[in-house]
C-alpha cells in the first residue's frame, strides 16, 4: 500500500461536480500538487466530500492509505451574500451569509465595538469556516486577504480588505490564521505583496503601482512581512498568493507573478525561508496575456505553485512538460563543472 506524492507544480481547476475521464488520466499520470474548487464544482456538502475523496484516492493504492500531501483549496474569504466578499459556499446556498461575513464587516465592528470584539469575531468565524471546510475534505482556504484598503482600491477588492490601518490589518490576518489553525485548516495570504494600491482589476487588466519602495515597505508590504513573521514563529505553514500587479519600484516591466526581480525581493525581504510556498494567482486572468507563457515565466521566476483554474488538459500537459524541463535543467550540473580551469 502506497500514497503517491505530487510531482507537478500545478494547482488545477476541474470542469464539473465529478472527475471526467480526461481529468483522471491527467491526475494519475502527472500527479498535480493541487486542485481549486469553484461554483461549477459545488452542488451539496455530500457531493463535495465525494469529489475531494475521489481526488485523494487517485494518489493512493488503497483508500485506507494516508491522505496525500496535496492541496485541495477553495476561495472562502467570507461574504455578505449580496456582492461583498467572496464565498463559493455562500454563493451556492450551502451556508448562510452571516456564517462568515466579508472582511470589511470586521472593520465596521472595529469602528463601532472596538478592536478586541472584531478580532474575537474574526478568530471565531475563521475557526468555524476551517472546521466546515475540513469536514468537506479541503486542505486550504485561499484566505485571508492581507491587502491594505486605499481610497482608490478597485471595487473588486475593496470589500475583501480588512481595513486601511496597517497594524490593524496585521492583527486581523493573524486572528484569521489563529482560527484556521485551531480548526486544522491551512490558509493563503494574498495578494502578495499587496494589491490594495492598484486601481485596475487584475481579472481584466494589468495594474501598475508607481509608489516608491520606502512607502510600500512602510505600508502594504509591511503587512505581509509581519504576518509571515508570525506564521514562522508559530511554525504554521501557509501559501502566499502573488499579485498580478506591476510595482515599478521592484520591476517596471513585469507583474510580480512573472518577475524574477520582484519574487527575489519577496523571498529575501518578506518570506526569508521555505515555510511559506508561493502560489501564483490564477494564470487565466486578464493581467496575464498568455496563460502558457505566463505560467512558464512564473515558474522560472520563482513561483513554487502555478494556479491554472480553467485550462484544458492539452495546455496542462504542455505547461507541466515545460516546468519539468526547467526543474531538470536546474538540478543538472553545468557542463564544465568538472573541468579544471
Amino acid at each position: 500500500m502506497t500514497t503517491y506524492s505530487p510531482t507537478s507544480s500545478l494547482v488545477i481547476g476541474l470542469k464539473g461536480k465529478e472527475l471526467t475521464g480526461e481529468e483522471k488520466k491527467f491526475i494519475s499520470e502527472k500527479k498535480p500538487k493541487g486542485f481549486i474548487f469553484f461554483g461549477r464544482n459545488i452542488e451539496s456538502k455530500d457531493q463535495i466530500r465525494s469529489l475531494t475523496d475521489e481526488i485523494k484516492n487517485l494518489y493512493k493504492d488503497d483508500a485506507t492509505d494516508p491522505d496525500p500531501d496535496i492541496i485541495i483549496c477553495i476561495d472562502e474569504e467570507g461574504s455578505n451574500g449580496s456582492g461583498k466578499g467572496v464565498s463559493r459556499l455562500i454563493r451556492a446556498g450551502l451556508v448562510e451569509p452571516n456564517f462568515f461575513p466579508d472582511a470589511s464587516s470586521y472593520d465596521e465592528i472595529y469602528q463601532t465595538q472596538g478592536l478586541e470584539a472584531a478580532l474575537n469575531l474574526v478568530r471565531e468565524n475563521y475557526k468555524n469556516m476551517g472546521a466546515l471546510l475540513k469536514s468537506l475534505g479541503f486542505t486550504h482556504t485561499l484566505a485571508p486577504v492581507a491587502d491594505l484598503s486605499h481610497p482608490d482600491t478597485h471595487p473588486f477588492l475593496k470589500s475583501r480588505c480588512f481595513g486601511s490601518e496597517v497594524d490593524t490589518v496585521v492583527k486581523f490576518c493573524i486572528a484569521a490564521f489563529e482560527g484556521l489553525n485551531e480548526s486544522g485548516m491551512l490558509g493563503c495570504l494574498k495578494h502578495m505583496p499587496g494589491h490594495g494600491p492598484a486601481t485596475a482589476d487584475s481579472h481584466k487588466d494589468l495594474p501598475k503601482v508607481d509608489i516608491d519602495l520606502n512607502t510600500l515597505e512602510a505600508n502594504d508590504f509591511k503587512i505581509f512581512k509581519e504576518v509571515i513573521k508570525y506564521l514562522k514563529e508559530q511554525n504554521i505553514p501557509a501559501l502566499a498568493m502573488t499579485a498580478h500587479v506591476v510595482y515599478t519600484a521592484l520591476d517596471p516591466g513585469n507583474p510580480v507573478t512573472t518577475s524574477a526581480k520582484a519574487l527575489k525581493y519577496i523571498k529575501d525581504n518578506i518570506i526569508q525561508d521555505g515555510l511559506i510556498q508561493i502560489i501564483s494567482d490564477c494564470l487565466h486572468m486578464g493581467a496575464i496575456a498568455d496563460t502558457a507563457a505566463g505560467a512558464i515565466k512564473a515558474f522560472e521566476s520563482g513561483c513554487n505553485l502555478l494556479l491554472c483554474s480553467h485550462a484544458e488538459s492539452e495546455l496542462l500537459y504542455a505547461i507541466n512538460a515545460s516546468c519539468e524541463e526547467i526543474k531538470l535543467a536546474a538540478e543538472s550540473p553545468n557542463e564544465g563543472d568538472d573541468i579544471v580551469a
